[in-house]
Formats: structure tokens, C-alpha cells, sequence
């Protein structure tokens, strides 16, 4: 029951806990509405209109379902796997409420990615050279953590990988990781 089945049921719940509506495409109801303000108060202190929500959800479930399956399918098409596969991995991993969980920090856009069927071949095309570092262009033996002396970069801090990463998603595992570009990755320049 993880994967589509059990992101479907909390986000059911929700919407039954609100308007009581479901729309897999995202909310199809104005969720809010501005009308013109009533309170003389207000209105003195220079306010002619009011937002009124028009639903009883309490937040977009059903935008947040869409966006969930739109960002699996992107996964979906990259990676070379099936959108349910991407899914049950998130639901997996989640244990916490989604609409929280779901977000681009969590799941991000993905661009340029190398996929690798196991993690082995991963390993083989990292080989033994080590990793860039982005901040002091050392050698690091580390993917994540520079190990070079007085270098203290990580990949998973503020500032990540300064846009000199790499993504990586390895197939067996539904895996996506973000780290240090491996030396033996680097282009040779003439």
C-alpha cells in the first residue's frame, strides 16, 4: 500500500476533513475571495477590500497531489524508471505529513543528472581519483566534506556545492544524490 495508494488516502483525508472535494489535476474552486471591506474601523483606516476564503480546505491537497505527480513523472522521465517506482520511494522515506514533506528542497528540479544502474557502477566511473572541492579546489578523498586541510566545505551546507556538483541517480536503490564533482568526471582541456 506505499506509493500512489498511500499519498492518495492522507490526501483524501484532508480533503474530506475540508470541502470534502478531490481533483487529481490540482483545486478547481477559488480558494479565495475580495470582497469589499465592511468594518467601518477598517475601512477609516484606509482599507476598501477583504480576502475571504472561499473553501474549507486549510491548504491546496489537491494541488500538492498534482505536484507530486508531475515532479515523479519528471524523475520518472529522466531516470529511465516508472513514476510509481518514484513514488513508493518518496513514500517510503516519509514520516511526516506530505505537505510538508513535498517540496522543491526535498524532491528538486532536476537537470543535468547521470544515471547509473547499480551502485557499483557508480563507484567504477568515480574510480579512486577523489572529488573537486568547490571552495578551495583541492582533492578531497570525501564526496560531501572536504578533506583537505583548512577546508571545511560541505556539499549538504548553505551554499551546497556552489553549482559545481553533480547529480546522481542510481536506478537499484531509486536513489538521488548531490555531491563534489569526481576528479575522474572532469573534462580534459587541451
Amino acid at each position: 500500500m506505499i506509493g500512489t495508494e498511500s499519498l492518495l488516502k492522507s490526501v483524501m483525508k484532508d480533503c474530506s476533513e475540508g470541502s470534502n472535494c478531490f481533483n487529481p489535476n490540482g483545486c478547481d474552486k477559488v480558494r479565495h475571495l475580495h470582497l469589499p471591506e465592511d468594518n467601518p474601523r477598517l475601512i477609516a483606516m484606509g482599507f476598501t477590500t477583504k480576502c475571504v476564503a472561499n473553501t474549507k480546505c486549510f491548504h491546496d491537497y489537491c494541488g500538492k497531489f498534482k505536484w507530486i505527480n508531475d515532479r515523479a513523472e519528471l524523475y520518472a522521465n529522466i531516470c529511465g524508471v516508472t513514476k510509481e517506482d518514484i513514488i513508493k520511494k518518496w513514500e517510503e522515506g516519509r514520516n511526516y505529513w506530505y505537505m510538508n514533506y513535498y517540496q522543491d528542497s526535498k524532491q528538486p528540479l532536476l537537470g543535468d543528472v547521470k544515471v547509473f544502474e547499480t551502485a557499483t557502477d557508480l563507484m567504477l566511473s568515480v574510480g579512486k581519483k577523489g572529488f573537486r572541492c568547490p571552495k578551495c579546489s583541492g582533492e578531497s578523498s570525501d564526496p560531501y566534506e572536504c578533506s583537505c586541510d583548512e577546508c571545511d566545505w560541505k556539499s549538504f551546507g548553505l551554499f551546497g556545492t556552489l553549482g559545481k556538483g553533480v547529480d546522481v541517480f542510481v536506478k537499484e536503490s531509486l536513489q538521488l544524490d548531490h555531491f563534489f564533482t569526481p576528479i575522474a568526471w572532469e573534462s580534459v582541456t587541451p
